[in-house]
């Protein structure tokens, strides 16, 4: 978005959470993904954050510090593709459900015990530890909670699961809008509006911070003097319960007097563009300062999901991630 006259005004920023309607799942939602570890719900880090030069593909589930953990299948389907490397994804387990949905859990310390030797096998064959195969539907079906296989840290520096949805075209989905159900009790959080100059004589603050002033409602009471095309940014995180890391928020939304005017919608995107992450956050503050500002305006280039209307803006809307709470697996 830019700014492209003088404006004097206060800006203020509302988050939104719809967590407060969602009721316990049932198991038996047939549109709802068992979660994919035997223990309780607990993310670290979600879909679309930052990653230096590309986007997150999915989520890292904690396993609190622990490996072994048994790893279930979603929903009926079978077992695709194995990889093992001892970097990257170290190794993954790719499920390929009824529904067309792919399935990825990656960082397994072993594989479940039919697999894992068939794995031990094509190792031997090949003379080498890092391997990619693929295999017939009738080779490993599985059926809705089959174990597949256990958490690990391989490829990874600690202990956890990373856990992927991907669609037919393999682009990867936001797990938590693509069936896996975790609590979500806790609404976004604003911290600074940025507004950044994009033109040669541009100027304004850089950044405000941003006082709640009601639950979910937040508020930037200085008076803002901008001049030139101005790009707004925002930081703000995401949480969905005690035991989440500071995740990335699902939507942000940016209107004026009420009509939108920019939106960024993290919910999907595709490999081949998962390096325009510098096109989603504000590339400077992230690796000068570790701050994650949501870019709410067009950068040249860019081909992921991001709508922009040139027009001023003084509103900024988030959404949390659509979630819910899941008893068992």
């Amino acid at each position: 978005m830019e700014l492209r006259r003088t404006k004097k005004g206060t800006l203020a920023v509302l988050a939104a959470c719809a967590a407060g309607a969602f009721a316990p799942a049932r198991a038996a939602e047939s549109s709802a993904l068992l979660w994919p570890a035997k223990l309780r719900p607990a993310v670290s880090s979600n879909f679309c954050e930052y990653r230096d030069g590309h986007l997150h593909a999915g989520l890292d589930i904690r396993t609190f510090g622990e490996e072994g953990i048994a790893c279930v299948a979603g929903d009926t389907g079978y077992v695709s593709r194995v990889r093992a490397s001892a970097e990257g994804y170290g190794k993954a387990l790719y499920v390929q459900l009824d529904t067309g949905l792919t399935l990825v859990y990656a960082h397994l310390a072993e594989f479940a015990p039919e697999i894992e030797a068939a794995v031990d096998e094509e190792q031997t064959r090949r003379g080498r530890y890092t391997i990619d195969v693929r295999f017939p539907p009738s080779r490993f079906p599985v059926q809705r909670g089959d174990v597949i296989g256990y958490s690990g840290m391989t490829g990874a520096n600690a202990p956890h699961l990373h856990f992927e949805v991907r669609n037919a075209q393999e682009h990867p989905l936001d797990p938590l809008a693509a069936g896996i159900r975790a609590e979500d009790a806790l609404s976004p959080a604003f911290g600074r509006v940025a507004f950044l100059p994009l033109e040669p004589g541009a100027w304004g603050p850089f950044a405000h911070r941003s006082a709640e002033r009601a639950p979910g409602s937040y508020e930037v009471c200085d008076t803002l003097v901008l001049s030139g095309a101005t790009g707004v940014a925002v930081e703000v995180v995401d949480f969905l319960n005690g035991e989440s890391g500071r995740l990335a928020p699902s939507e942000i939304t940016l209107a004026v007097d009420g009509r939108p005017v920019a939106r960024v919608a993290l919910d999907s995107f595709s490999f081949a563009h998962a390096d325009e992450v510098d096109f989603v956050y504000e590339p400077a503050s992230v690796r000068v300062n570790n701050d994650y500002f949501f870019q709410l305006y067009d950068r040249r280039g860019a081909t992921l999901c991001i709508a922009i209307l040139p027009t001023a803006g003084a509103w900024l809307r988030a959404r949390a991630r659509r979630a819910r709470c899941t008893r068992g697996a």
